[in-house]
């Protein structure tokens, strides 16, 4: 049970953070890396790397432009999840609203809901298995940057972006921005060198249980009411990989304040 109530945190925590996963500072050290998370972008000592914020300014272009991604107040995402090698299945929605608030819902077959939210200033979740409790540290910072519905504000999550070299991701050539915050270690974003979409972050996760590397890839982008979504989320978290795909994604819906506050109990 313990390592299946493990499995859920993550998912969890991969589900609401995964269009966000930019961590902020911790106190807690960071455990080793997996060979993934050490591999070091490709680049020759000549090469002259276009500039973090160049290639973040290509990706908002390419998700359908700054002033598309602003306009919404609200957005609703539903769609199907599963986690293996748990076997578990089930389905999700999130609600983000602006300026900054979401909460995300998972009904998994077998083994019931779980929540999590952030209401502007508390952050909270509730399961089965741990009942309510409030968010602090770097589950805090994570839930309160997936409220954010323009991708825009991630540049406030980091205290500085570099670009640090090139890889690969699938058959795809990527440049790697290294998205800094404190002493801890930076997160990996890899941008499509062609299309400039985000096609995979590298980051730690945090959980009731600890903190795990976690690798994030995102596939499939379709266009929504002018603005581009990835569609299916694939989160590899030690053993456990975590895979959503979104059935439905609406904008401007009607939303009550009430929907993100902590519950009563």
């Amino acid at each position: 049970m313990k390592a299946k109530v493990f499995g859920l945190s993550l998912a969890l925590a991969a589900l609401c953070g995964a269009a966000a996963r930019a961590q902020t500072p911790s106190q807690t050290p960071a455990p080793a890396a997996t060979p993934a998370a050490q591999a070091k972008p490709e680049a020759k000592a000549d090469e002259q790397l276009p500039a973090a914020e160049v290639l973040f300014d290509k990706y908002l272009t390419a998700l359908g432009g700054e002033a598309a991604l602003g306009k919404f107040k609200s957005r609703v995402t539903r769609g199907s999840i599963e986690i293996a090698p748990m076997g578990v299945k089930g389905t999700f929605e999130s609600s983000q609203k602006a300026p900054q608030m979401s909460v995300t819902t998972m009904n998994l077959t077998g083994l019931g809901t779980l929540q999590q939210g952030f209401d502007g200033a508390v952050g909270w979740a509730k399961d089965p298995f741990t009942g309510l409790r409030e968010l602090k540290g770097g589950e805090l910072a994570a839930v309160r940057r997936a409220a954010f519905i323009n991708p825009s504000g991630w540049r406030k999550a980091y205290n500085s972006m570099k670009t640090t070299g090139r890889a690969k991701v699938g058959d795809r050539e990527a440049y790697v921005i290294e998205g800094a915050y404190g002493g801890d270690t930076p997160d990996k974003l890899y941008f499509d060198a062609q299309t400039g979409m985000l096609l995979r972050m590298d980051a730690v996760v945090d959980s009731p249980q600890g903190r795990v590397l976690s690798e994030t890839t995102f596939e499939d982008y379709r266009e929504v009411d002018g603005v581009k979504v990835p569609h299916t989320v694939r989160a590899v978290l030690g053993a456990a990989t975590i895979v959503t795909k979104v059935e439905e994604v609406k904008h401007d819906v009607a939303l009550e304040d009430k929907l993100f506050a902590k519950p009563t109990s």
